[in-house]
């Protein structure tokens, strides 16, 4: 039988209750070919998570920065088209939101204070 130390179980233990709250965010940009043709091409990836069940998801603005169009992926794999709410370049954070189908429900992180770490 195989046994985890007390600090492996707390380890699984909040994967366990924070993973549906974590994102994957894709970027793109439109650009038009010589053929007259706008492609979307892909200017960044990264990692986010959910803030609040209104749809606000938190990132990195270095993951958004030139990009036009962005998806977040939830960890059950659904997809939804997310628009920039805003973002300060100087501490690399930005807010996306993105606007579930009607049933979904976002997992929303517990955000905690650091004075009681």
């Amino acid at each position: 039988e195989f046994h985890l130390t007390k600090d492996e179980q707390e380890t699984v233990d909040l994967f366990e209750k924070t993973s549906a709250g974590v994102c994957h965010i894709t970027t793109s940009t439109r650009v038009e070919a010589f053929n007259m043709r706008a492609t979307d091409v892909p200017v960044g990836s990264g990692s986010g998570f959910v803030w609040d069940s209104k749809g606000h998801v938190v990132t990195n603005f270095h993951v958004i920065k030139d990009a036009t169009q962005a998806k977040v992926t939830m960890s059950d794999h659904s997809v939804f088209p997310a628009a920039l709410v805003g973002a300060d370049p100087e501490v690399d954070i930005a807010v996306l939101k993105v606007q579930p189908q009607q049933g979904y429900t976002l997992a929303p992180l517990a955000v905690g204070q650091s004075h009681s770490l």
